[in-house]
């Protein structure tokens, strides 16, 4: 096991004055599909507040673990919800896994027939 330090997974994000972090990882996905009954990939483009809401909760909890969906809805207004949706698709780029990476985390060369 290497003894280099890894980043601190998530994005942070402004919101009422407070800085969230956000990381979405399996616990925080699952728990997305269990309030809405829809993935994240359904709710990011749909425009429904409830899964902005409940997406901004979900992957807020890995380091804010007491924040209540209630608490997150009172720190966005209404002019946040551009940034928002931005935010939470970088934060779940971050959490998919590059498919261009092998096993020990180096870039695979990609050929032209798609075969690496």
């Amino acid at each position: 096991m290497s003894n280099a330090k890894k980043a601190k997974p998530g994005i942070d994000v402004e919101l009422g004055g407070e800085t969230l972090t956000l990381v979405f990882d399996l616990w925080a996905l699952a728990e997305v599909e269990r309030k809405t009954g829809k993935t994240v990939s359904d709710l990011l483009g749909s425009g429904s507040m409830e899964g902005i809401l409940v997406m901004l909760w979900a992957a807020a909890r890995r380091f804010q673990p007491e924040i209540t969906e209630e608490e997150v809805g009172h720190m966005i207004d209404f002019k946040d919800i551009p940034q928002l949706s931005d935010v939470l698709g970088k934060a779940l780029s971050q959490a998919s896994p590059d498919v261009n990476e092998g096993k020990d985390g180096k870039k695979k060369a990609i050929k032209q027939d798609g075969i690496g």
